[in-house]
């Protein structure tokens, strides 16, 4: 065969455009050929090995037979000793579970049925100038916390903006 074909079959494949044809002639060339030039050196020793260790085989049909085989006839295990002993667990998870879940809601409904007490909202100050003076140094802590956020906040954005600009050469 020409070097020059095999050259441009090579690239081909490098290129990922070959088909499974293609392919197969560079394995049979490389696998065959004893005098190659230098170039193609690394492509022989790449080419030597998949001719080797591919073994792709020729049609569908093999694989459709032997998924048939294999559905037709499964293994057959035998179960192992920890599923029997969870098996002997489950039987016991069965009868309690929906005892525990009974006895639960036969609690809920007897709790329910009390009658409760409602809650009442207590006054903690007497006096409404001591009650307006600890709401507004509540709100005047709440303010400065949100200033020194937005102060963050606008510092990011300053920074956001400075990244954005381009930079002089």
């Amino acid at each position: 065969m020409d070097y020059t074909k095999i050259r441009e079959l090579v690239k081909k494949y490098w290129a990922g455009e070959t088909s499974f044809n293609e392919e197969k002639q560079l394995i049979e060339f490389f696998s065959s050929a004893d005098g190659c030039p230098q170039d193609l050196m690394k492509e022989k020793a790449l080419f030597k090995f998949l001719g080797e260790e591919s073994h792709v085989p020729d049609s569908k049909d093999d694989l459709t037979t032997k998924l048939k085989h294999v559905w037709e006839h499964p293994v057959k295990t035998a179960p192992h000793k920890s599923m029997k002993a969870w098996r002997s667990v489950l039987k016991y998870a069965a009868v309690m579970v929906p005892l525990f879940v009974a006895s639960y809601f036969l609690f809920l409904d007897k709790h329910l049925a009390q009658p409760q007490e409602p809650v009442v909202a207590l006054d903690t100050y007497t006096d409404p100038k001591q009650a307006i003076a600890e709401t507004e140094k509540a709100l005047m802590l709440l303010s400065k916390n949100m200033n020194d956020g937005l102060a963050s906040v606008e510092a990011l954005k300053l920074l956001k903006e400075v990244e954005k600009t381009p930079k002089k050469k």
